[in-house]
């Protein structure tokens, strides 16, 4: 399952979105960033399927960040995956007043840049742009 497009982020948007310290042109600055942001709720904890609505500090742009994550039962190399996206007062309202399900997040910031962080089994983690939230399979 996948609703976002990994490589297709839309470099005029960037800016539309954040600041500098949240939000960096570069897509590796930008997964660096998102360890300083503030977590203001959990929508849903599973220990393989987690999203949140974080905050930054300094200008106060909501992003959504979903984790997602495979169990690896022969070698434990877990494939794990994030799709990091701002969103704006309403998306995160509407985030807030919903029972949130997997095929609601289709529709949060669609075509919309977005940072996609990739851990596959077996390759070193790479940070890119997409667009929209970008869904994998999970456990």
């Amino acid at each position: 399952m996948s609703s976002g497009n990994v490589g297709d982020g839309e470099r005029s948007s960037a800016r539309a979105y954040g600041c500098a310290k949240c939000w960096p042109e570069s897509a590796d600055s930008a997964w660096e960033a998102r360890s300083y942001l503030d977590q203001q709720r959990e929508l849903i904890d599973g220990s393989h399927f987690h999203f949140l609505v974080l905050s930054c500090p300094e200008c106060g742009q909501a992003f959504l960040s979903v984790f997602m994550e495979s169990i690896d039962w022969d070698d434990g190399d877990d494939p794990q995956f994030w799709s990091v996206v701002p969103i704006d007062g309403a998306e995160r309202d509407g985030l807030y007043r919903a029972t949130i399900s997997e095929r609601d997040l289709q529709g949060v910031a669609r075509g919309r840049r977005s940072l996609f962080r990739a851990a596959p089994k077996g390759e070193p983690h790479s940070n890119g742009w997409a667009t929209g939230i970008v869904l994998v399979p999970h456990d």
